[in-house]
């Protein structure tokens, strides 16, 4: 159908605007397709994040501590920057499916900043994030 999902599409969504993608017709249709499509995108993202919270408790209980620290350091970091280049780049978005799938990738920016930066401040007090 029209509406359907490919998840294999979600790489195109994952850079800052402008998107590659063509900009579609502004229907009821389409208001649809990018309400599925943000959800998708977002379920997408939870699901690889908590495989990478996973992976990084592994880490930590074999007393890579320091280490992890040092990466969500970096990782809050990078995402910062990409959030202010995302936060810029909205404004030239003019289609409504890429002005919501920056602002969904600007909201997942701010949840994996505020994320990574609580859980490196647990880990530097001693305590188990995990």
């Amino acid at each position: 159908s029209a509406d359907a999902l490919d998840e294999l599409e979600l790489h195109h969504w994952g850079a800052c605007p402008p998107f590659l993608q063509p900009e579609p017709a502004d229907t009821m249709q389409e208001a649809q397709f990018t309400k599925n499509l943000t959800h998708v995108f977002f379920s997408q993202k939870v699901c690889l994040e908590n495989q990478a919270k996973v992976h990084r408790e592994c880490r930590y209980r074999s007393g890579a501590r320091n280490e992890i620290i040092t990466e969500l350091h970096t990782i809050v970091k990078q995402g910062f920057r990409e959030w202010v280049q995302l936060k810029d780049s909205i404004a030239g978005c003019t289609a409504r499916r890429h002005k919501e799938m920056a602002t969904s990738l600007l909201q997942w920016h701010t949840w994996i900043v505020y994320l990574y930066y609580r859980e490196a401040g647990m880990l530097e007090q001693g305590e188990n994030p995990y």
